[in-house]
């Protein structure tokens, strides 16, 4: 469950309220550690929710959807996992959101007839934000890179440590690079510049998005900002993602280890094998 709800704080008896979670996210681990008898995690493979959710039949489930099409169908999304909910839920109540994108295919359409309430509210989505790894993730993240094979395929989730490793995934290639165009291998230097270098550059994010809200006049006193002001935030977060994305996508082209990296693995290989 993502936003500002933590289970650590609520004042409310496990018979009031009680959430069963099947993936436990910062907000249910920090009910978990501090004892909270308001959340409870249900030990289940991602493969087996749909089914579990269908087979549990819910009383209500209540889901973001978009706007009805031309054929009455409303749809919901990415979010494949809350079908098996909808398909054993007695009553569906919909929160319907036009910046919700539509998806294809006809499991995620759901037609009006079959929705009991409508509830409309439009809303931004929830960004996620992906923070600077901790050391412990680094360190895992290092453990699973060694193990990757070039021309692997890999699959990532959610979190810190997926997010790490397909970091530090590339990182390993330039390693590779380092050792095979110098002859010395430096994994805890170039893994430490890596790590100082994503916290300068999380500091600096936060530090651009303080500078942009400077920068178009906007006052945290005002129940409603001027329109200019209002223009300003957009163009900042409009144009300033724009810029970086391009500069990192110029960077990226420039970068041609995928193509020589066979090369560099068949010359470490050899020299390896005649310092043996």
């Amino acid at each position: 469950m993502n936003g500002d709800i933590t289970f650590a704080g609520l004042d409310v008896t496990p018979e009031q309220f009680r959430c069963h979670t099947y993936f436990a996210g910062p907000n249910e681990r920090t009910g978990f550690a501090n004892g909270s008898r308001c959340v409870a995690h249900i030990p289940v493979h991602f493969s087996d929710t749909n089914r579990m959710l269908e087979e549990v039949g819910l009383d209500y489930a209540v889901v973001q959807m978009t706007p009805p099409d031309a054929q009455g169908n409303c749809n919901i999304g990415p979010l494949g996992f809350e079908q098996g909910a909808l398909r054993g839920a007695k009553h569906i109540i919909a929160q319907i959101n036009p910046r919700l994108p539509r998806v294809f295919g006809d499991s995620h359409n759901y037609h009006v007839s079959t929705i009991d309430a409508f509830v409309m509210q439009e809303e931004l989505l929830e960004d996620v934000q992906v923070p600077a790894p901790t050391p412990e993730e680094a360190k895992v993240a290092e453990f699973i890179v060694n193990r990757v094979n070039d021309g692997d395929t890999i699959q990532l989730g959610i979190g810190g440590i997926p997010h790490t490793a397909g970091l530090f995934a590339m990182v390993a290639d330039v390693i590779d690079y380092g050792e095979w165009k110098t002859g010395v291998r430096l994994d805890g230097l170039t893994n430490s510049v890596t790590s100082f270098g994503m916290k300068v550059g999380s500091g600096l994010g936060s530090a651009i998005v303080g500078w942009g809200l400077a920068w178009a006049a906007y006052e945290g006193s005002l129940a409603e900002q001027t329109a200019s002001t209002i223009a300003g935030i957009k163009d900042v977060f409009t144009f300033v993602p724009v810029v970086l994305i391009v500069v990192g996508a110029v960077a990226l082209f420039f970068c041609n280890l995928d193509k020589i990296y066979p090369q560099i693995s068949k010359g470490l290989e050899e020299k390896r094998a005649l310092n043996k």
